[in-house]
């Protein structure tokens, strides 16, 4: 699954969530932790494998590459959007996105 860091990304709490959800249905979601930004859906719409790390992943604690395709992953709608449209980073179309959930997320807001 394209999802993100370990720690303090969204993407990659919302890939921890999935990964143990699924867990009592028998299924072993494999958490590609650097298959984040622009990478997510392509890698989905490619079946790819994930890109070699890089100096983001290793500053975001990400120090292993997952050697295996990406089936599904985690992103926002707007780069759901951008990606299916052609409009992501200058590439695309990746008309072979499906949308399968779409979570709302309450924005929580700290002070001192």
């Amino acid at each position: 699954m394209a999802s993100a860091c370990e720690s303090g990304c969204p993407w990659g709490e919302l890939g921890d969530y999935i990964r143990e959800s699924m867990k009592p249905y028998g299924y072993s979601v494999i958490l590609c932790r650097n298959c984040n930004r622009s990478y997510g859906p392509r890698l989905v719409s490619e079946n790819d494998y994930p890109p070699p790390l890089d100096e983001i992943n290793l500053e975001d604690g990400v120090n292993v590459r997952i050697d295996a395709r990406v089936d599904f992953g985690v992103t926002s709608s707007a780069m759901l959007s951008a990606a299916y449209n052609s409009s992501l980073a200058g590439k695309g179309p990746y008309p072979n996105l499906r949308l399968i959930a779409k979570m709302k997320i309450r924005s929580i807001i700290w002070w001192r």
